[in-house]
């Protein structure tokens, strides 16, 4: 063999490269599997954060509170505060509801302590509305003796069309009392963050979901063509 004609170490030499070559290879090979993962990692990570980075604000807006006929009703609604979105992208966006809990609270005076005089919730799950159309508020019951205070509490979770795989959870509060006319004026709502979850099992490029918001958008597309 020519391998015969080679000084030992030479031989040596040549053995130990016929077995580490092939595992040189592997290990390169490894480590470009896990740096193309990395970079598919990093630009999925970038790719969610500029998509939520376009989340609208949604606040609970426009509450009203009256006492009449001896009932207590409460109104008011839940959008965004973006202002600056086109009339197109207000229509074809849709904001998504997971859950939205309504309650009041109203008290009266007693001598010189206040009493409960009204307890009343109502909770509501998966309403989707367009961005241009609030979630419409109502709740009512009939204290048992005239509120001179009423507590207003909103407590909703909700995605946007820009991200269904993520929700946020948000608290709003507000109190109302009695004006110089006797009529109950409310304050403006306190609106708290209080978590946010991403659904794994739903990332934002799922082919399916890449789908489904093709064909919206296609049928949008129809509608504003009027086809």
């Amino acid at each position: 063999m020519l391998e015969d004609d080679f000084p030992r170490w030479m031989q040596w030499t040549l053995a130990f490269a016929q077995v580490l070559g092939p595992l040189a290879t592997t290990i390169l090979a490894i480590l470009a599997f896990r740096t193309a993962k990395a970079a598919v990692a990093s630009a999925q990570l970038a790719r969610a954060e500029f998509t939520l980075s376009r989340m609208p604000v949604v606040l609970v807006q426009d509450l009203r509170i009256r006492y009449v006929n001896r009932t207590l009703t409460v109104r008011g609604a839940i959008g965004i505060a973006t202002t600056d979105l086109p009339p197109a992208e207000r229509i074809a966006k849709r904001i998504d509801y997971r859950r939205v809990q309504t309650s009041i609270e109203a008290w009266a005076e007693d001598g010189d302590e206040m009493r409960v005089v009204c307890r009343k919730h109502n909770t509501r799950k998966r309403i989707s509305r367009p961005y241009d159309s609030p979630h419409l508020i109502f709740l009512n019951d009939r204290p048992s003796a005239p509120p001179a205070t009423v507590s207003i509490r909103v407590l909703y979770t909700f995605s946007s069309a820009y991200a269904p795989w993520y929700a946020e959870t948000w608290l709003a509060t507000a109190t109302a009392a009695p004006d110089e006319s006797g009529q109950l004026t409310v304050s403006s709502p306190s609106h708290q963050f209080l978590r946010s979850r991403q659904h794994s099992d739903s990332p934002p490029w799922r082919l399916p979901d890449l789908w489904h918001s093709y064909c919206r958008r296609m049928e949008q597309i129809r509608r504003d063509m009027g086809g």
